[in-house]
């Protein structure tokens, strides 16, 4: 028996020395390397989500001398866009044996934005034999169902700036900024940011468009807009009322729209308006007979930052039995530009039935500006007139009555400090007055 299975093997030792059958096995005339593809094509994922593509694949060449050699898997994106590759779009293999199995690894991208729907990746496999030849190319399509439950953005306006600051004055021009913010369930793109309300009369667009875009918030984004606008010069103090519109779409390009309405706070416009003042008023300052004529004169200066309308000047004697106008005691003015001075005069004329004391005249300026306020300012002058002495002045008692007065500065602001100076004259040219005293009440 021994002696048999000796013979035996000498023989197969035999046969595998032949040239012949050597060839044969070595130029692989036997069947070619076949990969198929043995795991699922099919994937789920959620908008957002990042998924591994594993491609299991096995050589199921019948032959054991057919291996596969250098093979590589591609994938693609989808069409859309919407599923994509995130990181390499290739991967290999160098070699699988008859019957082996293996795998071929990708990674892939889903978009916050994609559809509820199914997307398809093209995925190509090439391989060769032992001799370097090329094998028929494997294509596959991997699917992805994609279940987005975030289609549901909600843009907010988080924060409303004015800036550089929150009240606002005649002629300013301003920023206005919104903060946003997406707090829904989705992404929102497309944002368009408008105001609605504007006017020239009030607020209007100091430079740029009525228009911002922004192509996306994602979800728990945020994002700033801001527009610039300018305060209308005849604008009035108080609050006024803006609307700012959104529109944006979801991920089914379905439009969505918002509004919200804010507040610009106005302060008063005085440092803004037309501001006249009296400047260098002349007036006798020492005292006159009767029957004498006295003459008024001053400036009016606009020293405001608007025009002044409709100036209504005028200068009235307060006793009138005394001392009388001699010229028209109204003057009338259409406008006085910013900066600009008018002078104006009146005559009075002490009549003969004046007493000696002292007759105030008052001077009242009256005028509007863009605004549509009326303003009015008055100032004080007084005329002192010497009257002769009646009957005996030896026996008449002595009066004392203020023949002139002053004030430092001459035009006094509400709420300053002033100077006032006095001067009081006796009647009497006779009697001295003794052991007076002053009471200024007001």
């Amino acid at each position: 028996m021994k002696r048999f299975l000796s013979i035996f093997l000498v023989a197969i030792l035999i046969v595998l020395q032949i040239p012949g059958v050597t060839l044969a096995m070595g130029e692989g005339e036997g069947e070619n390397p076949r990969i198929i593809i043995t795991s699922s094509n099919s994937y789920t994922a959620e908008g957002g989500e990042s998924l591994n593509i594993t491609v299991k694949i096995k050589n199921n060449s019948r032959d054991d001398w057919a291996d596969a050699y250098d093979i590589t898997g591609t994938l693609g994106n989808d069409p859309t866009g919407m599923v994509y590759i995130d990181g390499s779009s290739y991967d290999s293999v160098k070699e699988l044996r008859s019957g082996n199995t293996s795998s071929l690894s990708f990674r892939v991208k889903v978009d916050e934005m994609a559809e509820d729907r199914k997307y398809t990746l093209p995925l190509n496999i090439s391989y060769y034999n032992f001799d370097g030849v090329q094998q028929p190319t494997i294509t596959e399509a991997i699917n992805i169902r994609v279940k987005n439950t975030k289609t549901s953005p909600q843009i907010v306006v988080e924060r409303v700036d004015i800036m550089p600051s929150n009240t606002v004055s005649a002629g300013d021009v301003i920023a206005v900024g919104f903060a946003l913010e997406n707090i829904g369930t989705g992404p929102a793109k497309d944002l368009k940011i408008s105001l609605d309300g504007l006017s020239n009369d009030e607020f209007s667009l100091a430079k740029g468009v009525n228009s911002k875009i922004v192509q996306l918030v994602e979800i728990g984004g945020k994002s700033y807009v801001y527009f610039e606008l300018k305060a209308s010069q005849k604008i009035k103090a108080g609050n006024y009322e803006l609307k700012m519109n959104m529109s944006y779409k979801d991920i089914k390009n379905e439009t969505i729209k918002e509004e919200s309405n804010f507040f610009i706070t106005v302060a008063s416009g005085k440092d803004k308006s037309s501001n006249i003042i009296i400047e260098n008023l002349s007036y006798p300052t020492s005292s006159i007979g009767q029957n004498k004529e006295a003459n008024i004169s001053f400036n009016i200066r606009n020293q405001g930052q608007m025009d002044a309308k409709n100036i209504i000047i005028t200068a009235n004697s307060t006793d009138q039995t005394g001392l009388v106008p001699k010229t028209v005691s109204t003057i009338k003015i259409n406008s006085l530009a910013k900066g600009a001075t008018e002078k104006v005069d009146f005559k009075f004329l002490s009549t003969s039935s004046a007493t000696t004391k002292n007759y105030p005249i008052e001077i009242t300026v009256s005028y509007t500006d863009d605004f549509g306020e009326k303003s009015e300012l008055n100032q004080f002058v007084g005329l002192f007139v010497n009257a002769p002495e009646e009957g005996d002045p030896a026996k008449g008692k002595p009066k004392l009555i203020i023949d002139k007065y002053s004030f430092a500065p001459q035009l006094v602001k509400a709420g300053e400090n002033f100077d006032m100076t006095l001067s009081f004259y006796n009647t009497s040219s006779k009697k001295n007055c003794k052991k007076y005293k002053d009471i200024l009440n007001c």
